[in-house]
């Protein structure tokens, strides 16, 4: 009997591999018989790097750049070759700032402009930029910035690189790259399909969660729809219709526009360099799960992505996670053999965030016991 173990990272609890070690204790522990083979997973946010280190070659490179304030700070990358895997959370990451100084109005992607700069300049080709878990909302101005590109208002003055800035660009400088276009490939990976402006776009969706007030996300949202047609009107590309195009405060969208970048499915991209469809076939029962199950576990994130080619393969699929808040019609859609949750063994939800990795051994051996396994 084998177990393939394929979760996501519990939030603010444990690293994708540390689950999985959980459940693995868990499983072997009461049956030292089966087989269990651990297979963690990332959608291309925050862990996505932490994932792929185990299935890559190649190199962490450790490099100082600016957080998103502009204070140095230390951030890696993997360069396996030609190929540079970034996280932008590393540098431009909602986990960087204190509670009062999270506000997408001031802060840039200009770190993970330097970080990819850096991967560039030692010989990186092909750039895989995953941008969950930003602090921003600065269309990748910041990330543009450091690769050469001016930002100007109308006075012909070069703008700092941070939301505030947005509704004041009136004018593109491209005149002085640092990197050569035509020898460079860009991919954004990405699980949202949001698009740059308006209700479901960057701002509306995501700036409250960045520090944004009521107010301050209106005039984000205008300042994406001027960057856009500024855009427009400097190379012709129409970056407001293009779905993903807000993820990250927009980078998508600007990197698309002026860089030529190209969206990815991150959790796609994962199984695809993880061969995880090949491990899917070979086992009898996947077992994956997060910290909270809700209806964004189906758009595009790990867990939805994992339930889909379960059944499509026909494969039973168990959850375990943190806390369960999908209701039943679309828990119906996973189809899943099996869920349980750390929060219904656990005394509260910081008891379950605290002793997540305990729990998570107690509910494998629950189910091996339930099913008789």
């Amino acid at each position: 009997m084998i177990f393939l173990l394929s979760p996501d990272k519990f939030k603010g609890s444990l690293s994708a591999i540390d689950a999985c070690i959980a459940i693995k204790k868990g499983l072997s522990g009461h049956n030292p018989d089966i087989k269990v083979v651990l297979h963690p997973l990332a959608d291309g946010g925050e862990g996505s790097l932490a994932v792929l280190e185990n299935y890559l070659s190649g190199e962490i490179i450790i490099k100082e750049v600016s957080d998103p304030l502009g204070k140095k700070i230390k951030a890696g990358y993997l360069l396996d070759n030609e190929n540079a895997y970034i996280e932008l959370a590393s540098a431009s990451g909602l986990v960087l700032l204190e509670k009062e100084k999270q506000n997408p109005l001031f802060t840039s992607t200009y770190g993970t402009g330097e970080i990819i700069l850096d991967a560039i300049n030692k010989g990186a080709k092909n750039i895989f930029l995953f941008v969950g878990g930003s602090s921003t909302n600065d269309a990748g101005m910041g990330i543009l910035k450091a690769l050469g590109y001016k930002f100007m208002d109308k006075y012909d003055r070069e703008l700092y690189p941070s939301g505030q800035n947005l509704i004041k660009v009136k004018f593109i400088d491209n005149t002085s790259l640092r990197y050569d276009p035509n020898k460079i490939s860009f991919y954004v990976l990405s699980d949202v399909e949001n698009r740059l402006a308006g209700k479901k776009g960057a701002a509306y969706v995501y700036a409250k969660q960045k520090g944004a007030s009521k107010s301050e996300i209106e005039f984000l949202d205008k300042g994406l729809r001027n960057f856009s047609e500024i855009v427009r009107n400097k190379t012709g590309v129409d970056i407001s219709i293009i779905e993903g195009g807000g993820a990250a405060g927009g980078v998508p969208a600007g990197m698309c526009g002026l860089a030529g970048a190209v969206i990815k499915s991150g959790i796609d991209f994962i199984i695809d360099v993880t061969e995880f469809k090949q491990h899917l076939k070979e086992t009898d029962y996947v077992v994956t799960g997060e910290g909270k199950l809700d209806k964004q576990s189906l758009q595009g994130k790990v867990v939805g992505r994992v339930a889909q080619l379960a059944n499509e393969f026909n494969k039973p699929l168990i959850l375990f996670v943190g806390i369960n808040e999908l209701p039943d019609s679309d828990l119906e859609k996973l189809n899943p053999y099996y869920i349980d949750t750390i929060i219904s063994h656990s005394a509260s939800i910081d008891d379950a965030m605290k002793n997540s990795a305990e729990y998570l051994k107690y509910i494998a051996i629950n189910m091996m016991k339930n099913l008789n396994f």
